[in-house]
């Protein structure tokens, strides 16, 4: 298994250290209301060896308004930033949890799916 993982993933070019992820939405669950703005971050982590463009492309539910759906910075390797992120779930959503994720890419591969936070529309 360790060597089909090794195969999969090659840490000398790609290292996303013993947690495994490269991104994170902060806080993990919040409380909004319907139709309100709920201000996010989203760290992201540079897990290549060189310099590179990191990229969080925040993914909610159908109808919800996201502001600065894409936001990007350049890190050096293994270094952390945060980027800011809005969501506005719709009237009619409350009394639900929903699901906000954040879509991963550095320079030009993508990672998909690295970060997700709980959202409870009241």
């Amino acid at each position: 298994l360790a060597d089909l993982h090794r195969a999969l993933l090659p840490l000398e070019s790609v290292d996303f250290d013993a947690e495994g992820f490269g991104a994170w939405i902060r806080p993990y669950q919040a409380a909004v209301r319907e139709g309100e703005r709920l201000p996010l971050e989203v760290e992201v982590r540079n897990p290549l060896s060189y310099p590179e463009q990191v990229t969080a492309t925040v993914v909610a539910p159908p109808d919800w308004s996201i502001e600065s759906v894409r936001s990007s910075t350049r890190l050096k390797p293994g270094e952390h930033a945060m980027l800011p992120f809005t969501v506005v779930p719709p009237v009619g959503t409350g009394g639900r949890k929903f699901v906000v994720a954040a879509d991963l890419r550095v320079g030009d591969r993508r990672f998909g799916q690295h970060a997700e936070a709980i959202i409870t529309v009241t």
